[in-house]
C-alpha cells in the first residue's frame, strides 16, 4: 500500500525491477533490503556506493542541504545521513539474521560476484541493520475506549527519520511526536529552559512503566537511562499525588482537529501553570491528554496546522 500515487512512481523506478523476482522475505529484514536496493539504485554499482561512503566521511544531517527535495542529490543525501546514524551492539535480531542466505537470493545473487564485493555488502547490511534496530520510529493511531476515557495505540508502521532519530531519549519527555501530512511533528508539552537539552521517548514512560522495567528494555539502545524520571523514582500514574482538589479529567473522545488545538493549548497552559508541581496526577493525566489531542489534530493537513496558530498569535 502507498500513501500516494507519486510513492508508488518513485518505488517502482527504484526498487520494482529488482522486488518483482525476489523471494518473500521476512519483515523484519524487509525495511532493510529496500535500503540497500535503494543504495545500488542511485549509485549505480557497488563499486560507487563504497566509494561514495568512504568520501562522506560521516556526514550527519547537520552537514547535508535536505532542503530541496526535487534535487538529484537529495535521495543521496538521505543515505548518508542515515548511514551516519548511531549503531548499538548486535541484539538478537541482528544476530538472527543470515546475510549468506539472503545474499544467495535474488536480486543479490546477479551482482554479488566477488568476495570483496560480499565483503563490503556484508559489512554495510549489517550496518543498516543496527542502524534500523536503534532509530526506528513507531508510527500508531489510536482509537477511544469509552469504558476507562483512555486511548488505547496501535502501530500502523515505522519510518526512519534522520533529524529526529538525533533526539535523546527521557522517561518523562519534554516533547511529544506525532504523524501527519506525511510529517513527524514534535510539540512541547513541558517548559524547556534556553540551552535545555530536548527529551522524546524511545516508548517507555515513567507514568506507565516501572523504572525496572524500563530500564530492562532501554539496554536493547545501548545504555543505562538516567533522566530524571529514572533517578528520582517517578511513581507510576495510579500511584502519584493529587495536589489540585478541583481537578476534573478531561474526557479522551473524538473531537475536530481544531477543536483539538484549542483544547490542547489550554492543556500546556494548565501544564505550565503547576509544573512547579511535577510529577503529580494532575500534571501527568494532562500530558496523556496531550498526547489524545494530537493524534486528533493529525487529522489536519501541517500547513493548515501551521495556519490556525499563527491565526492565534
Amino acid at each position: 500500500m502507498y500513501c500516494c500515487v507519486e510513492c508508488k512512481d518513485e518505488h517502482d523506478k527504484l526498487l520494482h525491477l529488482f522486488e518483482c523476482g525476489q523471494e518473500p522475505l521476512h519483515e523484519s529484514v524487509a525495511l532493510t533490503v529496500k535500503m540497500i536496493l535503494t543504495a545500488l539504485t542511485l549509485t549505480g554499482s557497488i563499486q560507487n556506493l563504497q566509494r561514495i561512503l568512504n568520501d562522506s566521511k560521516c556526514q550527519t544531517v547537520f552537514d547535508l542541504d535536505l532542503s530541496k527535495p526535487q534535487d538529484e542529490s537529495h535521495k543521496l543525501n538521505i543515505l548518508l545521513a542515515i548511514n551516519a546514524l548511531t549503531t548499538v551492539r548486535e541484539t538478537e535480531h541482528t544476530k538472527s539474521v543470515s546475510l549468506e542466505e539472503m545474499f544467495e537470493k535474488h536480486p543479490f545473487d546477479l551482482f554479488l560476484k566477488t568476495d570483496v564485493e560480499r565483503e563490503f555488502m556484508r559489512s554495510f547490511t549489517n550496518k543498516q541493520l543496527k542502524i534500523l534496530d536503534t532509530n526506528l520510529y513507531d508510527m500508531k493511531e489510536h482509537s477511544y475506549l469509552k469504558s476507562s476515557n483512555r486511548t488505547h495505540g496501535h502501530s500502523i508502521g515505522s519510518g526512519l527519520c534522520v533529524f529526529a532519530s538525533l533526539f535523546s531519549h527521557s522517561c518523562d519527555p519534554s516533547v511529544k511526536r506525532i504523524t501527519v501530512d506525511n510529517k513527524i511533528a514534535f510539540v512541547v508539552v513541558q517548559p524547556i529552559q534556553a540551552n535545555e537539552q530536548i527529551f522524546v521517548s524511545y516508548g517507555y514512560s515513567s507514568y506507565e512503566m516501572p523504572r525496572e522495567i524500563r530500564q530492562l528494555h532501554l539496554e536493547s539502545y545501548g545504555f543505562l537511562c538516567d533522566c530524571v524520571a529514572c533517578q528520582k523514582h517517578y511513581p507510576l500514574l495510579s500511584k502519584q499525588p493529587r495536589r489540585i482538589s478541583y481537578y476534573n479529567e478531561p474526557n479522551h473522545n473524538a473531537m475536530t482537529a481544531l477543536a483539538a488545538i484549542c483544547e490542547l493549548k489550554k492543556a500546556c497552559k494548565f501544564i505550565e501553570n503547576i509544573y512547579d508541581r511535577h510529577p503529580c496526577y494532575e500534571t501527568t493525566d494532562m500530558m496523556i491528554y496531550c498526547d489524545h489531542l494530537l493524534h486528533q489534530i493529525s487529522k489536519l493537513p501541517l500547513e493548515e496546522y501551521a495556519l490556525s496558530k499563527a491565526k492565534k498569535h
